[in-house]
């Protein structure tokens, strides 16, 4: 989906109606995400448990504290093994991307990056499809 993302210039040309969709204060091109001195590091997380047939009877069997517990493990698996905010910036940002992001999506595109670079084998806890989790 990255080559449909929208710049400023593309935003300008929707009409009123789909403008009216857009939350359009929380996106930022890339550029001037970089030129924040430092990105907000995200410190909260809630747990998203995402019943499936591959995985319901697992979860039948766990109590809710077993449960809440195998979440939190993915998660926090899932960022140990990744960089923060501020050093993924360094390493993947492009200060000439005018690209329109949410902060977190740009996160997890970095992150993505991150992943494939160093070859990680990790439960995506940013897939929504799946039990999740949600970092602000």
């Amino acid at each position: 989906m990255e080559d449909t993302r929208l710049t400023i210039k593309s935003y300008e040309k929707l009409s009123d109606k789909i403008k009216n969709k857009i939350n359009i204060s929380r996106y930022k091109t890339e550029s001037e995400w970089l030129s924040m001195d430092i990105l907000p590091e995200y410190t909260k997380r809630a747990l998203v448990i995402t019943l499936r047939k591959d995985n319901i009877e697992q979860f039948e069997q766990m109590s809710c504290g077993e449960i809440i517990k195998y979440i939190e493990d993915l998660d926090d698996a899932y960022y140990g093994a990744i960089p923060p905010i501020n050093q993924l910036s360094k390493l993947y940002g492009d200060p000439n991307n005018t690209k329109l992001y949410r902060l977190r999506d740009l996160f997890w595109m970095w992150q993505k990056q991150y992943i494939k670079e160093n070859h990680l084998s990790l439960y995506d806890v940013t897939d929504e499809r799946l039990c999740n989790t949600v970092r602000s």
